[in-house]
């Protein structure tokens, strides 16, 4: 069986920390040609990863190398746009998340998704672990009766990033929301079946400007980089749902917080889950007795077995010529309801006032989480 080409746009710290070792380790995988804006770091990395082509612009190494699918691992503004030209040029797509920085943007990546029959696979990676899987399968079972609540924190102590990709607002469009939060929110919106969002309420805030102490090492060591933080530092929202649900969501990079916190927690009449750190503990009565059951999967694996993981599943599907991102990595209408939800908040922050969110019909999921080639 031939190989699966795949190109990659956007050369930086992540790419080469997680998707370039695992791409290049798997024997389906054929590495054609990467894209950066920087010449330098890009041919350091087609030297490093020995991938044969390098170009500066994505546009010429899509008509060029026509590989089977790209990574579109650029600033967050840009993901749409790329990842739209590369649906367009008939080829499928892994972009970063977000998928996009509005709700207008993600619906008509699924529009062309869905026109030009092509699979995007958008990078929530925090869905295949097997702690969250395990929580939607109490979910699906029931376990949980009528969920009516969900709580979100992904909080920082100390982490803002230290790059102008997360930090300027030409960029990055958005911070811990778009950032950190949006990992925790598809993670959230997987367990619970992705109920449509009707309204959010925002606030978004910026409390450390130039607070360099504050400042993280990722995604390069800290070297006194100065500039200041024009993305919010601090988000919180509450989205309400058409199942009578509602979640309340809180990102940070920075806090004065006892430990950083990566919870989620879903609330039903018949029990609870309560995802932390990594790990997932359930929560019911039996006999009209409380009991805490803690899952014993791993909390979590190694990075490179992670992203090993999750690019053998996507390559997998490209050589199936699957239209549609297989179980259970996240799908284009799905990446869509999370940045619905990201978009509801940021908008309400800026307008300060509660705001409708419409999803577009034609760009819906039909019937839940639903999975198909």
């Amino acid at each position: 069986m031939p190989k699966v080409r795949v190109g990659v746009v956007g050369c930086g710290g992540w790419v080469q920390a997680a998707h370039l070792p695992a791409i290049s380790q798997n024997p389906e995988a054929s590495l054609v040609a990467c894209v950066d804006t920087d010449n330098v770091r890009g041919k350091i990395v087609q030297k490093k990863y020995d991938i044969p082509k390098f170009y500066e612009q994505y546009e010429e190494m899509f008509y060029n190398e026509n590989p089977d699918i790209v990574l579109v691992a650029v600033p967050h503004k840009l993901h749409a746009s790329v990842t739209i030209k590369a649906l367009e040029a008939g080829i499928n797509v892994f972009v970063e998340k977000p998928m996009a920085t509005s709700l207008e943007l993600a619906a008509k990546i699924v529009e062309t998704s869905m026109k030009k029959e092509r699979m995007v696979v958008v990078g929530h990676e925090m869905r295949l672990l097997k702690s969250v899987q395990f929580g939607k399968k109490l979910v699906d079972g029931g376990r949980l009766g009528k969920t009516h609540y969900c709580r979100i924190l992904h909080l920082r102590r100390k982490g803002i990033p230290n790059s102008p990709t997360f930090l300027s607002k030409e960029l990055a469009v958005g911070g811990p929301v778009f950032d950190i939060g949006s990992h925790s929110i598809d993670a959230a919106m997987f367990m619970m079946n992705f109920p449509k969002p009707l309204s959010a309420l925002g606030r978004t805030y910026s409390v450390f400007p130039d607070r360099l102490e504050m400042r993280s090492d990722y995604p390069r060591t800290f070297d006194g980089y100065s500039a200041p933080v024009e993305v919010e530092d601090f988000g919180a929202g509450m989205v309400d749902f058409d199942n009578g649900a509602v979640m309340h969501l809180e990102a940070s990079w920075a806090s004065y917080i006892k430990e950083d916190k990566n919870e989620i927690t879903l609330m039903g009449n018949k029990g609870g889950v309560h995802f932390e750190n990594g790990s997932l503990h359930y929560m019911t009565t039996i006999e009209k007795e409380f009991v805490v059951a803690n899952s014993l999967t791993d909390s979590r694996a190694p990075l490179a077995s992670e992203y090993q993981e999750f690019w053998s599943l996507v390559l997998n599907a490209v050589s199936k010529k699957y239209k549609q991102a297989p179980y259970p990595l996240c799908t284009v209408q799905q990446g869509m309801m999370g940045v619905a939800i990201m978009d509801g908040v940021y908008k309400s922050a800026s307008m300060g006032r509660p705001v409708e969110v419409k999803i577009p019909e034609s760009a819906a999921i039909t019937s839940g989480a639903e999975w198909s080639a």
